[in-house]
């Protein structure tokens, strides 16, 4: 490694300070660590983000209830209770038909979430990211 280290010292003390003078080859490699790191950390926020859309939306009880709120809203809203209705209906069947269309798309999504492959081969292998 090219560390330049220099002892001070410091004259109303006596004490030494350290200064560490980093060379363009490890301030580069340390880019690249970050840059490794802010990526992987990406990728799993949106993996874990793409499993809490999958794990809604094989919940039922969950969007009936999510809908029905809904149409309560929108009957107290309009003053209208078959609007409210029908929109309900129409919102239960527009899931009814998206639903196996947009889990396949979060599964694919799964597979290969930023579609770069392996993040976590980028980054050094020792214990701390920043060694």
């Amino acid at each position: 490694m090219n560390l330049l280290l220099e002892v001070l010292d410091d004259e109303s003390g006596g004490e030494t300070d350290a200064k560490v003078e980093e060379s363009p080859d490890i301030e580069e490699a340390h880019d690249k660590v970050i840059k490794a790191e802010k990526a992987l950390y990406d990728n799993l926020h949106a993996t874990t983000d793409t499993k809490m859309k999958l794990m809604v939306l094989n919940d039922r009880k969950a969007q009936k209830k999510e809908i029905d709120h809904n149409v309560a809203s929108v009957a107290t809203e309009t003053r209208s209770q078959s609007l409210a209705n029908f929109l309900g209906d129409m919102w239960k069947d527009m899931r009814m038909f998206a639903t196996p269309f947009y889990k396949e798309h979060l599964e694919e999504k799964l597979e290969d979430p930023g579609g770069t492959g392996s993040l976590s081969h980028n980054l050094p292998d020792c214990p701390t990211a920043h060694c």
